[in-house]
């Protein structure tokens, strides 16, 4: 049995690790569709040809991912289910659906997946010339069910391995040095990397079933895992095998040629985090998957350096006399968490600087303050980690009896283990929160005669001022402005585009032209036939905010 000492802080720094995953809400993919043509609840005279379904950024359709429904179930041609064929440029998605739909109810089921690699499923539903008696429906996808949930049981499974095991080696090589190369931790170290590849080679095949919809028992065809590994997963799988090889033969080398080996390794373990995380979405993506490593390098060594310490520190408990070179241990570590200290602060600060659009989102988005007090923690632990580095053998030495030798040394690691797994769970919660305050969805606003109308965009508003006219090229203006009623100018024009669903007709570009008066633009379009046009407005007003309205512009015959 452990000594009830050594086995509280042995829990304690198990639930660090654990806090680093654990902590983290369901990775919530913030795509959205901002601009749907034809809208949401249309009623069409005519069956579209297509349907358009504008992002919030850049998406990939999922392969068989979009199928069509009726009143009867899914939508069939000849007896055959009918196939929904898909073509995606950036953020926009356009699915051609079945010629001659006739009329009723219908529903369209799509799914994509994110720039970060998270699938996003939803419906559109439409009419054509009247609704059903009976609504369509279309089958639920398991977005967050059996196999969502078995691919987060992976994902902590796999933080624990890989944060446990290549701190734990650091530790054992950096901070106890050669003598630390002996003991029940090299096994520890193993199985922690073991555990990484393993729950790192069952996440291909989940995440592939997951981004396709499917059910657990998917997980037994083939082509899940060949495509799971055929993407990022797969080369995730790759370097977390490579680099647990070279930590466990550098467990072999001479000290020197460990620590080269080993330093590779652990470099080559950590960089998978990269190949599916959030970096890749946030540019510059060289200088952001740099700080990113550098961020999970320093939150590895850290926090698998507290194991370590608890485990040392229950070895060492059977030797009383030991309290004041275990004493010295920790400030060896303590000397290395100030370096760990500073590179979690100034890693943290560059990719705020990055991904903040603004200096005011840090205390206007959840993913800012969730931030800042991370920033403020870490800053506590440096404080802590110092005080280790310069008072703590004294403090030590201080307490005649063993015992209370042991008391002090167990309390300050505890204390410096609690506040990291604090700061590992709001690590969890920044990848949870947007890093923009959220934008409204576009607005659709109804002309009702009136040659002046106005839509929300974003936080601000966009207003389309047209002269009533019939078929043929049409001019009108726009006026962009902020939530305060100031003028919005951006730095590129605003993408427009018309469509006429009820006919099948669109997307059709619109020429674009900043005017003199700042916020305000021209715009000149060729529309061959009359009816009620969808203008779709899109303008770029951040690095991560795109917003849409869409306003009506008639055109009479």
């Amino acid at each position: 049995m452990l000594p009830r000492g050594g086995a509280r802080a042995l829990g304690l720094l198990v639930l660090l690790l654990l806090g680093a995953v654990l902590g983290a809400p369901a990775a919530s993919a913030h795509t959205r569709v901002v601009v749907a043509v034809p809208v949401e609840g249309s009623v069409l005279s005519t069956a579209p040809g297509t349907v358009e379904l504008r992002f919030s950024e850049p998406v990939a359709p999922v392969a068989e991912g979009f199928a069509l429904y009726d009143s009867t179930g899914r939508h069939t041609v000849d007896g055959e289910p009918s196939t929904v064929d898909v073509t995606s440029r950036d953020r926009v998605v356009t699915a051609a659906l079945p010629t001659g739909l006739a009329r009723g109810s219908y529903l369209l089921g799509w799914r994509v997946v994110s720039a970060d690699g998270h699938p996003v499923g939803g419906t559109l539903a439409f009419a054509v010339g009247a609704p059903s008696a009976t609504p369509p429906s279309a089958p639920a996808v398991d977005d967050g069910g059996a196999v969502g949930t078995l691919l987060t049981t992976l994902q902590v499974l796999g933080w624990v391995g890989l944060l446990g095991g290549v701190g734990l080696w650091s530790f054992r090589h950096l901070v106890l040095g050669p003598d630390g190369r002996r003991g029940p931790g090299g096994r520890v170290v193993a199985a922690a990397l073991g555990l990484a590849v393993a729950a790192s080679a069952l996440q291909a095949g989940t995440a592939a079933v997951l981004r396709a919809g499917g059910r657990l028992v998917d997980l037994a065809d083939g082509w899940a895992w060949r495509q799971g590994l055929a993407e990022a997963p797969g080369t995730a799988l790759l370097l977390v095998t490579a680099g647990t090889l070279l930590l466990l033969v550098a467990g072999r080398l001479p000290t020197r040629a460990a620590r080269v080996l080993g330093g590779l390794g652990s470099l080559l373990a950590l960089a998978s985090v990269l190949v599916t995380g959030h970096s890749r979405t946030v540019g510059p993506t060289g200088l952001m998957a740099v700080l990113d490593l550098v961020h999970v390098s320093a939150a590895a060594v850290w926090s698998g350096g507290l194991l370590g310490l608890g485990l040392h520190l229950v070895a060492a408990r059977r030797r009383p006399e030991e309290a004041v070179r275990t004493a010295a241990v920790v400030v060896r570590f303590s000397v290395l968490a100030g370096v760990l200290v500073g590179l979690l602060g100034a890693s943290g600060a560059a990719m705020a600087t990055l991904v903040l659009e603004r200096p005011a989102d840090l205390t206007g988005t959840g993913w800012g303050r969730a931030l800042l007090a991370k920033l403020a923690l870490v800053a506590v632990v440096g404080v802590l980690a110092a005080w280790n580095r310069y008072a703590l053998v004294a403090a030590v030495r201080r307490r005649g009896a063993a015992a209370a030798q042991w008391r002090r040394l167990r309390s300050a690691v505890v204390d410096e283990a609690l506040v990291v797994v604090v700061a590992l769970a709001l690590t969890g919660v920044l990848v949870g929160q947007s890093p923009t305050a959220p934008a409204g969805d576009g607005s659709r606003t109804a002309l009702a005669g009136a040659t002046t109308q106005r839509a929300e965009l974003g936080d601000g508003s966009v207003q389309l001022t047209v002269t009533p006219g019939g078929v043929g090229r049409r001019t009108a203006e726009l006026t962009l402005r902020r939530g305060d009623g100031s003028p919005l100018v951006t730095d590129q024009p605003p993408q427009v585009t018309l469509s006429l669903p009820e006919q099948g007709l669109g997307p059709v570009p619109a020429a674009v032209q900043a005017l003199d008066e700042p916020g305000h633009h021209s715009l000149e379009a060729a529309l061959p036939v009359a009816g009620p046009w969808q203008l779709v407005v899109t303008v770029r007003t951040s690095r991560f905010d795109e917003p849409s309205a869409v306003l009506v512009l008639p055109v009479t015959g």
